[in-house]
């Protein structure tokens, strides 16, 4: 880069930890806005999450006529993501996803940002270097290895 010029967010290839003074909705809440988006997509909530470890999410299960989708919401930090839903077998590893008339109905009624697939899918080395310690401590980070930035916000280490 030339003096003078600055890299914006938008090309940056780092992903950067997202900025704001929000705060993680408590479980209940959470609840309360999956069926808000719900309502407003014409699909129906089919399961929610209990909240208990060891994720470091909670989730529920939105269907459609054509698809169901998982919203995923970090239980400490004002971060929501889209997934495919559980398998008959397992959750992990979770596979990120965009649905547009979710991040609509999102956008229309929370200020929590939403995490794109993209962003969610880049190398964990590439995110930025200080991400919040509640979310990468050193020895999870050796013993797990995450492959993504998704892998180590919505994790499920013990």
């Amino acid at each position: 880069m030339g003096r003078g010029e600055q890299r914006s967010q938008a090309t940056d290839p780092r992903w950067q930890w997202p900025p704001g003074d929000e705060e993680a909705p408590a479980l209940a809440d959470f609840k309360a806005l999956c069926y808000e988006f719900a309502r407003r997509t014409g699909g129906h909530v089919e399961s929610v999450s209990d909240g208990r470890f060891p994720p470091s999410f909670h989730h529920v299960v939105i269907a459609f006529r054509d698809r169901r989708v998982a919203v995923l919401c970090h239980q400490t930090l004002p971060l929501l993501a889209l997934a495919a839903p559980p398998g008959e077998s397992s959750f992990w590893p979770l596979s990120f996803v965009d649905d547009p008339a979710i991040g609509s109905a999102i956008a229309a009624v929370s200020r929590i940002r939403l995490l794109t697939a993209a962003e969610l899918d880049m190398d964990w080395s590439r995110a930025a270097a200080h991400p919040p310690a509640a979310l990468a401590q050193g020895k999870d980070l050796t013993y797990w290895r995450p492959g993504s930035v998704g892998d180590v916000i919505f994790n499920m280490w013990d």
